[in-house]
């Protein structure tokens, strides 16, 4: 049974009347507030083990529910404890689990605790808050940053709770604020619901007469000079609204409009008092300000100029300040020296620690509610009876997973803002082409193009690229993080999971950043000079040779490679600039050619990987090659036509064919390859195609192009009749 399934057992009619409830779960409604609070605690342990097996019983027996209820419990132990467990829920249990939360109303009570806790850390007394921020690096909850969950666990931060009696009610107040803003921000990650919630209700504490909305109560973390001392805190605010800004213009247009918010951004934006990941999660916020105002302006027809101005206004100076931040955080070489012997050893022996503790607590039977001894929260605090070296290496370790989260972020947001000035190049719309209309030789496909001027936004933007030298700085961090990534270093060690998984997810980040800077510069009038000859030359070399490497890359990862190498062979041809990377007779162009051949005859690969390699082929084809080759590539993209299930691939093969062997010197391919009357074969097979997918509006912009090719192919065939007759 899957967790999904399981959540919703529970709701179905026919589901068994008789659940087997574990003592744990019952122990939840005990009125022991110890045997409540170990009840939180012994959940949240269980949750964790062996992949999450034990979830879908805990599910079943309502042991979310009642977790739930406890945020609002009146002891505040408790509250802390069900917060920590439910979060680590939602980690194991994912977007199903989440969806089942939030659909069982788990938002009211969640923003209700939420309002709780922030009103009991607001009220605090200063002299006894500098006195507890004195202690260590003013960690928030008991973590495990460094000891490594299951391997096959989410890579995200799952926490097991200790027994909070030692705290202050302040502390107690303050960590429970932290779980509950870290939990919310993971189902509205997981959950569209869960943010439309907290955009468009209010919500009432149930034990306070002052009404909040979850931005305000956001928003009153940062701007709190007490509480931002508390360094996971304001993290975990900063990447909560992060998720909640993203593509969510009505709740950012309450902070443009305020401007004390937004000069309260700009101004933890440059503070020197926080790290560089939570200045970049607050540029990520910022540039959500911009990006969802300037949507929904565009939705609105009734705005006028001067509304235009200023949101390009707001745009400028949001821009100009996030910057700076940003390349800083793309300038942080990821790949440094983090691999090392002793930090394995290190991961190992805390794996080790983790189980021998997890041991010894299930020996003292921490479920015994009448037990006086206290957990020692030492022995669960990371760094506990390390010696000075692993000290070191866990500050390393610690400093290199924050920065490179900095970095992956900021070349995120760096591609978006050169995407929001509109440089992708694809701007037509075609108009609608009847199907009785494709025999007839003198119909004409008309193409409306959109009345923009995207050839100057083409301009600005890869200004702004070559300004902070944009594209190197990504492309060396691309070749530095490869490089440790795709070589021998044992870096599939089940102990180095997380890391691998970050240093995935960056490379595809800068991949997709390349490609579509690569497309800016190409709809720009100065064009790709922007971007030295050297670069683009050295992105060659680099994409190729990790293409070819004997390693499994992701779709993602290959579809932005294979984005980058169509972009520059597209340019390359149009500038008539011959290299022997790009011939198909010889060089590189020749491996790149059988590469791609295999790549889209595998109908394994993703749509996207097939045309980018279909589009490789046409390109490569238009250089000079010989007789075999032709026949060979003509043979390739007729089959693509004939066997493909994809129209959107089966178009891009015939917009080739028709780009390489409408030259009469390939004639001799066209009569190998029987290329007249296979294509007079697929006309009528594409048209029965046709008529089907017509009716999923959803493809129209497909079922256009490919009416369009479908045309194109009837007049080519005339065409080569006509010519190879004579």
């Amino acid at each position: 049974m899957s967790v999904e399934d399981a959540a919703k057992l529970e709701k179905l009619e026919g589901a068994p009347k008789k659940v087997v409830v574990p003592p744990v779960v019952k122990d939840l409604d005990s009125a022991n507030d110890k045997t409540r609070e170990q009840a939180c605690l012994s959940l949240a342990h269980l949750v964790t083990e062996e992949n999450g097996i034990n979830l879908p019983v805990l599910i079943q027996a309502g042991a979310i529910r009642k977790l739930i209820q406890k945020l609002c419990d009146p002891v505040a132990p408790i509250r802390l404890a069900a917060a920590g467990a439910l979060k680590n829920i939602t980690i194991v249990g994912g977007e199903g689990v989440c969806e089942d939360m939030v659909s069982n109303d788990v938002m009211t009570t969640l923003l209700a605790a939420l309002n709780q806790s922030l009103t009991r850390a607001s009220a605090h007394d200063e002299e006894q808050q500098q006195q507890e921020l004195m202690n260590e690096d003013n960690q928030i909850g008991i973590e495990e940053d460094i000891a490594e969950q299951d391997e096959n666990l989410p890579e995200q931060e799952i926490v097991i709770p200790a027994k909070s009696h030692k705290l202050t009610e302040h502390k107690q107040a303050v960590f429970t604020l932290n779980e509950i803003i870290h939990l919310l921000s993971f189902l509205c990650e997981n959950s569209d619901k869960a943010t439309r919630i907290i955009t468009e209700r209010k919500h009432h504490d149930v034990t306070e007469s002052n009404t909040n909305t979850a931005l305000g109560c956001l928003m009153t973390v940062l701007s709190d000079v007490q509480m931002r001392k508390f360094t996971k805190l304001i993290l975990n605010t900063a990447q909560c609204l992060n998720v909640i800004s993203d593509n969510n213009a009505p709740l950012m247009s309450q902070i443009s409009h305020n401007h004390a918010a937004v000069e309260l951004l700009l101004s933890l934006l440059n503070s020197s008092d926080h790290d560089l990941l939570f200045r970049t999660c607050i540029a990520g916020v910022l540039y959500n300000i911009h990006a969802n105002v300037d949507i929904q302006n565009a939705d609105d027809s009734s705005k006028n100029q001067s509304t235009n101005k200023t949101s390009l206004e707001i745009f400028n100076r949001i821009v100009g300040a996030i910057t700076p931040v940003l390349l800083q955080a793309t300038r942080y070489n990821s790949a440094s020296s983090f691999i090392e012997e002793d930090l394995v050893s290190y991961k190992l022996s805390q794996r080790v620690k983790k189980q021998q503790d997890l041991a010894q607590a299930e020996s003292q039977e921490l479920i015994d509610q009448d037990s006086d001894d206290e957990d020692e929260l030492e022995n669960l605090v990371e760094g506990a009876n390390e010696s000075d070296g692993e000290v070191r290496i866990r500050m390393r370790y610690n400093e290199w997973y924050d920065r490179s989260k900095a970095h992956n972020m900021a070349q995120e947001i760096l591609v978006n803002i050169v995407s929001t000035m509109d440089l992708i190049r694809d701007q037509d719309v075609y108009e609608d082409v009847e199907d009785e209309d494709f025999e007839d030789d003198n119909v004409e496909i008309e193409v409306i193009h959109q009345d923009s001027n995207s050839v100057d936004q083409g301009d600005e933007a890869i200004q702004f690229v070559a300004a902070f030298d944009l594209y190197r700085i990504i492309l060396e961090s691309s070749v530095n993080v490869s490089t440790l990534l795709f070589s021998n270093v044992d870096i599939n060690n089940p102990l180095l999971t997380k890391e691998r998984t970050i240093m995935v997810d960056g490379v595809s980040r800068a991949f997709n950043a390349l490609s579509n800077m690569l497309l800016a510069a190409e709809s720009s009038s100065t064009g790709i000079n922007q971007i030295t000859h050297g670069d683009w030359v050295k992105t060659w070399d680099f994409v190729c040779a990790l293409m070819y490497q004997p390693i499994t890359l992701s779709q993602d990862v290959l579809e932005s490679l294979t984005q980058i190498l169509w972009t520059l062979l597209r340019y390359t041809f149009n500038k008539n600039i011959v290299d022997a990377r790009f011939s198909l007779t010889e060089g590189s162009g020749v491996k790149l050619a059988e590469y791609c051949g295999a790549v889209c005859s595998n109908l394994n690969n993703s749509e996207l990987l097939r045309i980018n390699s279909v589009g490789l082929l046409s390109e490569l084809g238009k250089r000079q090659h010989d007789v075999a080759k032709s026949v060979t590539l003509a043979s390739l993209l007729l089959n693509r036509i004939e066997t493909d299930p994809s129209l959107a691939v089966c178009s891009e093969a015939l917009d080739a064919l028709f780009d390489v062997y409408a030259d009469e010197k390939y004639d001799l391919a066209v009569t190998e390859t029987r290329m007249i009357d296979r294509l007079t074969q697929s006309s009528r097979g594409i048209q029965d195609r046709l008529k089907k997918l017509q009716k999923n509006e959803l493809e129209r912009d497909v079922v256009e192009k490919v009416k369009e090719a479908r045309l194109n192919l009837n007049r080519f065939v005339k065409y080569k009749k006509d010519t190879i007759k004579a």
